[in-house]
């Protein structure tokens, strides 16, 4: 690649950081494509927050689900066909209520929240600034906040996910064996797919449970699982 000074790079994705080091040890020339849409790097799970919280910005109201009258809708919110929304659920937009998704009776779902397809949301559950994906329930009294939880996922009933530090300091995470700042005040748990919560799980902010995780009845869980 040297010569000339120019080399041809065609259909590779790199990051900035490769892009800097090939121009400046062997000079290339680097053609630039404009992005028409908005980039954001998601290389860390927390990553979709912020991700999210951007694209929620530009959601519409439009509501194709059934909403029962005791309910109250505000803001921007979007309820698919099929998805079911019960009295005396308080939903704040923006968020999404993907198709055959279930809100339970006096649930609270709080801005930048999204269900995915089939997600069943028991009695008295409050989600904040969340993304749950599809096919997973969440118990009733349960409370999931700055979080991302995978498909079809099972929380028993009163799991409560932390996402504020006492000292209100930024939330701390372990990504590949090493603790980072997430530069987040408010972060939750990042969950793989099919983990079960026991009643009256606790889960601390800035943990990761992995797929197929199980935790017992009352457990506390402190670190990553």
């Amino acid at each position: 690649m040297r010569g000339h000074g120019r080399g041809v790079l065609i259909g590779l994705v790199l990051r900035t950081v490769t892009i800097e080091t090939l121009i400046n040890n062997y000079d290339i020339e680097v053609d630039c494509a404009k992005i028409a849409a908005e980039w954001l790097d998601i290389g860390r799970p927390y990553d979709l927050l912020t991700a999210n919280e951007q694209k929620m910005k530009k959601l519409n109201r439009k509501i194709k689900g059934k909403i029962e009258d005791g309910a109250r809708v505000k803001g921007d919110v979007v309820v698919e066909d099929g998805a079911f929304v019960k009295d005396d659920a308080y939903i704040e937009g923006p968020c999404y209520i993907s198709k055959n998704a279930e809100v339970g009776p006096n649930c609270y779902l709080r801005k930048n929240t999204v269900l995915g397809k089939n997600v069943k949301i028991g009695n008295a559950v409050e989600i904040k600034n969340s993304i749950i994906l599809k096919d997973t329930n969440i118990g009733h009294l349960s409370y999931v906040g700055d979080s991302v939880v995978g498909e079809a996922c099972n929380f028993g009933a009163g799991t409560k996910i932390a996402n504020l530090r006492h000292d209100e300091e930024n939330v701390k995470m372990n990504v590949k064996g090493r603790e980072v700042d997430t530069g987040k005040r408010k972060l939750g748990t990042i969950m793989g797919n099919k983990v079960k919560t026991g009643i009256n799980t606790s889960i601390n902010c800035g943990t990761k449970l992995s797929s197929g995780e199980i935790t017992e009845p009352g457990e506390e869980v402190i670190d990553d699982k």
